[in-house]
């Protein structure tokens, strides 16, 4: 066919389907159209006028022939999957978090997966400190396990399993202790990974027991002490292990002239379960504390009495002759890194002192 002869409308000849039939040809895998033959002015001395000739139709670019490479890239594409967004939890806000918990969040962000428990120091932001025969116990991960409680009247030390939903069932109780429990702790004494409960009863007697197992570790010889006026569990030396540090009155000795039981201060050991040092002089605290209440690197023994004792020698470094009443608080008030004694009289009012100046400051 020349370029410029005109193309008129197919005429597909019966003789030519029909001899198609039968076998395969091309014109079953591609649309084709028939070349017709040519009108009395068109001469063409190569395509006779009955001839059909199967030409392939031109197929547009954007509709590609099946089958072909082309086709299968215009098939629909999934859309390719979005990263997920996994979305970061809020940063807790800390604000108006007791400082004493704030640094038991840091050490336990640190430690080690343990079956340590650890007693609970505020509760809606309000300190258990005066709650001294109760303890609300907390895991590592400061999550509610239980609560231990000590009786005044039935003597004896229970154990309450907890949960975050303040839901709490008694596990466990102590055999009678034979006298009211004046305060009880649960640490970690002897650094082994799990905790301990440590009390002191109203007669002078101490008891440790596991506070896994139940066990009991220790309890002192009947008649060792008459009393036991307070009690701290502290690190008191340069080995891991904590120490009980107590005023303990002995059997036979007299009271002091102001009424008050007095005793010795007395550290024992709780790996070797003896007493490791007692003080040649009497006191007749009831509380204590420990903590730098000056600025030196060492702490302090706190005695409701007055004095203030240096922890290593353990010699009085400052006495107030007014005492500071009946109970006692450590809280750094100013944030100058050094803590002030907070102070209780009875139920009448509160006074604070900065020891480091040896002055009362409120």
């Amino acid at each position: 066919v020349k370029p410029s002869e005109k193309i008129q409308a197919p005429v597909v000849q019966k003789s030519a389907t029909a001899k198609a039939e039968g076998t395969q040809s091309q014109s079953e895998k591609t649309p084709v159209t028939s070349v017709p033959s040519q009108t009395p002015t068109q001469k063409s001395a190569s395509v006779p006028a009955t001839a059909s000739i199967p030409v392939p139709v031109p197929v547009p670019a954007s509709v590609p022939t099946p089958g072909t490479s082309a086709a299968v890239e215009t098939e629909k594409q999934e859309p390719s999957p979005q990263p997920v967004v996994v979305p970061q939890p809020e940063e807790d806000d800390e604000s108006g978090v007791p400082p004493d918990i704030l640094q038991r969040r840091r050490e336990t962000e640190k430690a080690q997966k343990s079956t340590k428990v650890f007693e609970e120091l505020s509760l809606f932001n309000v300190s258990l400190a005066n709650f001294r025969t109760l303890k609300l116990i907390n895991d590592d991960d400061l999550n509610l396990r239980g609560l231990v409680y000590g009786e005044e009247r039935g003597y004896l030390i229970h154990i309450l399993e907890g949960n975050n939903e303040g839901k709490f069932k008694e596990v466990w109780k102590s055999p009678s202790l034979n006298s009211p429990v004046r305060e009880l702790f649960v640490k970690d004494i002897d650094i082994d990974g799990e905790s301990e409960i440590i009390a002191y009863t109203a007669n002078g007697n101490i008891f440790i027991y596991d506070y896994e197992n139940r066990d009991q570790v220790y309890r002192t010889p009947e008649g060792t002490y008459q009393n036991i006026n307070c009690m701290v569990v502290e690190n008191m030396d340069d080995d891991p292990q904590l120490e009980l540090f107590f005023i303990g009155v002995k059997s036979g000795q007299e009271q002091s002239g102001s009424g008050e039981p007095a005793g010795n201060l007395i550290q024992f050991d709780t790996k070797s379960l003896f007493d490791e040092w007692t003080s040649p002089n009497l006191y007749t605290a009831i509380d204590m504390l420990v903590g730098n209440v000056d600025n030196d690197p060492e702490p302090e023994i706190i005695l409701n009495t007055g004095e203030i004792l240096n922890l290593r020698f353990k010699d009085v470094e400052w006495k107030n002759p007014d005492g500071f009443g009946s109970r006692l608080y450590l809280i750094d008030l100013d944030d100058d890194n050094i803590l002030e004694l907070v102070t209780e009289y009875g139920e009448s009012y509160v006074r604070i002192f900065d020891i480091d100046s040896r002055q009362e400051k409120w």
